[in-house]
C-alpha cells in the first residue's frame, strides 16, 4: 500500500506543484533515512524556492526567504513537511494551522488574483513497516478561513462529546478493532487525533478549499482488516455528522442546541477510557513548522 501512496503523491505533485517535484522527493528521502522533520516552500509552477529544510523528530521551520520569494511570485504557493512519527501522523496541529494562517492569511489574497495555499503533510515511509505512508493536501485561497486553530479545538471537543455519546460504538464493537480498545486504546485520544483531519473534510465540504488524504495501511492491532485507513473511514460519516449538525461555521464558534454539561461530557468520556495499567495513548505532536 505504501507504493501506491506514493503513486498517488506522484501524480499530485505532477497536478498541483510540478516546480516542486525534486525538492519534496528529497525532503522525503532525508526524513526517511534521518527520523527527522523536513519542509519545503516555493512556487507550484516555477522554480522558486525549493530549498529542503531538516528540522528534529517534531518540529521544523521553513525558509522564510523561500516562502517571501514563492508569495512575490504570483503563482500558487506549496508548503510542504513531513511528519517522519505519529499515529495518523499527516493530521496538522495546531501550531500548523496558526503557522498557515499568520504566514498566508494575508499574504495569499493580496495582488490583482487571489492566489492558492497548497499545504501538504506527508508521512514517509518506514524502513520497517512499508504500508506506513500517508498525506494530507488541502489548497484554499482562503487560509484565514480555514485555518483558524481554535475550530481544532471544537471540533475536538464536539467529537468526543459524540464519543461519550455512543456515536462511535460501531468502531468500538468492531471484531478488528476490539483488541485495540480492551488493551489500552482510547475513544477519546482517537477523536483528538482525527479532529483537524476531520475539520478539512468539513472545510471542503463547504467549498473553501480541495481536500485530498490519502493514509496508508499500518495496523492497529495483529488483525489485517485493522488498518488505520480502514478505521479512519468508518469514523468519517459519524464525525462530518456531527460537524455538521454543530454548524462548524467558518471563523465563528461551535453552536448547539443540544448542550451536555461539562461535567456530563467528562463523566461519558472517562466510562470509555481503558482501565489503569492498560493504557496507550496515540502520539502527540509538537509541530511548529
Amino acid at each position: 500500500m505504501s507504493s501506491s501512496v506514493l503513486a498517488m503523491l506522484r501524480k499530485l505533485m505532477a497536478r498541483e506543484a510540478p516546480a516542486q517535484t525534486e525538492p519534496v522527493r528529497e525532503a522525503l528521502r532525508r526524513s526517511a533515512r534521518t527520523g527527522r522533520e523536513h519542509a519545503v516552500v516555493g512556487a507550484s509552477d516555477k522554480p522558486v524556492g525549493g530549498s529542503v529544510v531538516e528540522g528534529d523528530k517534531y518540529t521544523v521551520v521553513p525558509s522564510s526567504a523561500d516562502r517571501s520569494a514563492a508569495l512575490m511570485s504570483g503563482s500558487p504557493v506549496l508548503d510542504v513537511h513531513t511528519h517522519p512519527v505519529g499515529a495518523l501522523g499527516v493530521r496538522p496541529s495546531p501550531e500548523d494551522f496558526a503557522y498557515y494562517r499568520d504566514k498566508y492569511g494575508a499574504q495569499v489574497r493580496s495582488g490583482p488574483v487571489a492566489r492558492e495555499l497548497r499545504s501538504l503533510i506527508v508521512q514517509p515511509p518506514e524502513r520497517d513497516a512499508r504500508a506506513s505512508a500517508a498525506y494530507n493536501f488541502f489548497a484554499t485561497d482562503k487560509p484565514l478561513a480555514v485555518f483558524d486553530p481554535r475550530r481544532i479545538e471544537d471540533a475536538r471537543y464536539e467529537l468526543q462529546r459524540g464519543a461519550a455519546r455512543g456515536k462511535f460504538s460501531s468502531i468500538m464493537d468492531d471484531p478488528a478493532f476490539r483488541d485495540y480498545f480492551e488493551y489500552g486504546g482510547d475513544i477519546g485520544d482517537l477523536m483528538e487525533d482525527a479532529a483537524s483531519l476531520m475539520l478539512l473534510r468539513r472545510r471542503a465540504e463547504q467549498g473553501l478549499g480541495r481536500h485530498e488524504l490519502q493514509l496508508g495501511n499500518r495496523l492497529i492491532t495483529p488483525d489485517t482488516r485493522a488498518t488505520e485507513r480502514r478505521l479512519f473511514e468508518m469514523m468519517t460519516p459519524e464525525a462530518l455528522e456531527l460537524l455538521r449538525a454543530k454548524k462548524m461555521a467558518t471563523g465563528g464558534a461551535v453552536k448547539s442546541g443540544d448542550e451536555m454539561s461539562e461535567e456530563e461530557y467528562l463523566a461519558r468520556l472517562q466510562q470509555l477510557r481503558p482501565r489503569p495499567g492498560r493504557r496507550g495513548r496515540c502520539a502527540r505532536r509538537r509541530d511548529t513548522g
